[in-house]
C-alpha cells in the first residue's frame, strides 16, 4: 500500500541527516529536495559560509564561496543513493511538489505520486522582508541574496536592520572587511532571546569593535538620499550606501529560546513545544491542503508542531527553520532526529529544548543550554533562583569572556550561558549536569581543562559565600572551629 516508510523533503543538512538516519534504521526512504538548479544547494541558514574569521578579504571569501557553490554534489546525494535511498531532485521552475489525497496521504512530485507512511519537512530558510514605506526606492541586501549572488565590490557603509545571529555574523564580517556598520534593532537588547547579561555583554563587545548599535529603534520607514539610504525610527540612523534587512526564516518573537520556556518545567516535565498559529490551521483540521504553501512557494508563518514535532496532520512531521526561532543547522538536525525516530516508532522521547545545547557561530561564540534568568523566574515551583557570574580574558585575543550559571536553592543547574572561545568543554559539562540533575558542587572534579576548572572554582566560592549568608550559624561554627584550632589544640 505504501511505497516508503518515510519521505524527507528539503535541501538542507537536516534533511540529509534525517534520510541517512532513516536508512540506518533499515527503513525504505526517499529524499526529495526542491531546488532551482540541477544539483541541490546546501542551506547554511543564512550564515556566511565558510566563516571568514581567519582574516580573509572579501575577494578571497567570495572566490571560495563561489567555488563551493559549483560543487556537483554539496549535500552528498550520490552517496545516499548508493546506500539504497531514493534521491529525487525537483526543479521548482518546471515541476510541482504538492500533497495529494488524505487517506492514504501522497506526495505528488511532478508526474510521480509517492505514498509513504510518514513525511518529514526539513525545509530551509526563506527571506522575510518587512513592508517598510520607501523600501521600493532602494535595493536591500539579505543573507540569502549575498550568498546566492555576492557582488564583486562591497559598499563601504551599511545600515543593518535586525538582531538575528545571521545579521550579527554578517555585521562582524563586513566590519572585518573594512566597512562601516550600524545596527538598528527594535528591542532593548541586541539578542532579546538570550539572557540579558549575555546580551548586554555582546552589545558592549560589538561597540568596542567599532560597530554602532542603536537599540529600541523599530524601523518606521526608509529614506533614499543622493549619498545612500537612511532608516528612520524613533532615532534616525546615519546615511549609508547599503541597506541590510534581516531576512531570516520565520523571524518569530517566540524563537528557540522562548520555546524552552514553553517546552520544559524544571527540565523534567516536557510539554508540547507548540508554536500557535490559528490563522494557518483550523481547529481540528487534518487535511494536508493547508501545508501546501510550505513545500510549494514557502510561508512566513511557523509550522505548528507538538512535542514530537508532529504537525496537525498525523503523517507529517517538521523540523528546522520553519518552526520559528533561530535558524541553526545544529538545531534542525537535532529536531529532525527526534521527529524521525518518533515517525518510525523507534523512540518516544519528546523534544526537550532545555537539554539541547547550541552555539551561535560568531567571532565571539555564544554558547547556551537551559533556561535564561527571566525564564527561570517564571516558574514558582522551581523556588528561588541564584545566578553566578565568572569573567576572564582570552589569553590569545585579549577579548573578555563571560560565563553565567543559573541555580535553584539546592544548587541544581537550570541554565548555562556564556560568550568566549574556550567555553566548548564547559558547555558539554553543563549539558551533562542538566540532563543528569547533578548539582554545581559535584562538578569540580569533572573539569577537563584549566579554564573550566578556574570557572567552576570561582562559582564554588560564590556558592559557598551565599550558603553562609543563608545559614549564618554554619559560618559561626566554622569560624569558632578554626579559632579553636589556632589556640594550639590538635
Amino acid at each position: 500500500m505504501y511505497d516508503y516508510d518515510v519521505v524527507v523533503v528539503g535541501a538542507t543538512l537536516a534533511a540529509h541527516q534525517a534520510a541517512l538516519r532513516a536508512g540506518h534504521w533499515l527503513a525504505r526512504v526517499a529524499w526529495v529536495f526542491p531546488t532551482d538548479e540541477a544539483s541541490p544547494a546546501l542551506d547554511t541558514g543564512g550564515f556566511p559560509w565558510p566563516l571568514p574569521w581567519g582574516g580573509q578579504s572579501w575577494v578571497q571569501w567570495r572566490s571560495q564561496h563561489l567555488d563551493r557553490l559549483r560543487l556537483a554534489d554539496p549535500l552528498g546525494a550520490d552517496t545516499l543513493a548508493l546506500t539504497g535511498i531514493d534521491v529525487i531532485a525537483v526543479d521548482r521552475r518546471t515541476e510541482t511538489l504538492a500533497f495529494h489525497g488524505n487517506s492514504p496521504l501522497g506526495l505528488r512530485v511532478g508526474q510521480r505520486l509517492l505514498r509513504s507512511r510518514r513525511y518529514l519537512l526539513a525545509l530551509g530558510s526563506i527571506p522575510q522582508i518587512p513592508a517598510l514605506p520607501g523600501l521600493e526606492t532602494v535595493s536591500p541586501f539579505t543573507a540569502q541574496g549575498l550568498l546566492q549572488d555576492p557582488p564583486p565590490d562591497l559598499p563601504q557603509s551599511w545600515i543593518m536592520v535586525g538582531s538575528s545571529p545571521q545579521t550579527l555574523a554578517w555585521a562582524a564580517c563586513l566590519q572585518g572587511w573594512g566597512c562601516q556598520v550600524t545596527l538598528t534593532v527594535a528591542t532593548t537588547h541586541l539578542l532579546p532571546q538570550e539572557d540579558p547579561d549575555i546580551s548586554a555583554h555582546y552589545q558592549h563587545h560589538w561597540e568596542a569593535q567599532g560597530i554602532r548599535v542603536i537599540t529600541g529603534n523599530p524601523a518606521l520607514r526608509v529614506e533614499s538620499h543622493p549619498q545612500g539610504v537612511r532608516v528612520v525610527g524613533q532615532q534616525q540612523s546615519p546615511i549609508a550606501q547599503a541597506l541590510w534587512l534581516d531576512g531570516s526564516a520565520v523571524a518569530s518573537a517566540t524563537g528557540a529560546s522562548a520555546t524552552v520556556a514553553s517546552a520544559t518545567v524544571a527540565s523534567a516535565t516536557v510539554a508540547s513545544a507548540t508554536v500557535v498559529s490559528p490563522d494557518i490551521y483550523g481547529q481540528g483540521d487534518r487535511t494536508p491542503d493547508r501545508l501546501q504553501p510550505w513545500i510549494q512557494r514557502g510561508s512566513h508563518s511557523p509550522i505548528p508542531v507538538n512535542g514530537y514535532l508532529q504537525t496537525p496532520h498525523p503523517q507529517i512531521y517538521a523540523c528546522g527553520a520553519r518552526l520559528g526561532g533561530y535558524d541553526l543547522p545544529l538545531l534542525a538536525v537535532q529536531e529532525g532526529a527526534i521527529a524521525l525516530d518518533h515517525a518510525l516508532n523507534q523512540s518516544q522521547r519528546p523534544m526537550d529544548y532545555a537539554h539541547l545545547p547550541y552555539t551561535l557561530p560568531l567571532p565571539l561564540p555564544l554558547v547556551r543550554v537551559g533556561l535564561t534568568e527571566p525564564q527561570s523566574q517564571r516558574y514558582r515551583s522551581l523556588g528561588p533562583m541564584t545566578s553566578l557570574m565568572a569573567h576572564c580574558q582570552d589569553p590569545l585575543t585579549g577579548l573578555p569572556q563571560m560565563a553565567k550559571v543559573i541555580l535553584n536553592r539546592r544548587g541544581k543547574i537550570l541554565g548555562f550561558h556564556g560568550c568566549g572561545r574556550d567555553l566548548a568543554p564547559l558547555l558539554a559539562l553543563m549539558t551533562g549536569a542538566i540532563a543528569q540533575g547533578n548539582p554545581l558542587p559535584a562538578l569540580l572534579t569533572q573539569a577537563a581543562d584549566p579554564w573550566s576548572f578556574a570557572v567552576l572554582t570561582d562559582w564554588q566560592q560564590q556558592w559557598q559565600h551565599l550558603q553562609f549568608q543563608r545559614h549564618p550559624r554554619q559560618e559561626m561554627a566554622l569560624r569558632w572551629f578554626f579559632n579553636w584550632k589556632r589556640t594550639g589544640h590538635v
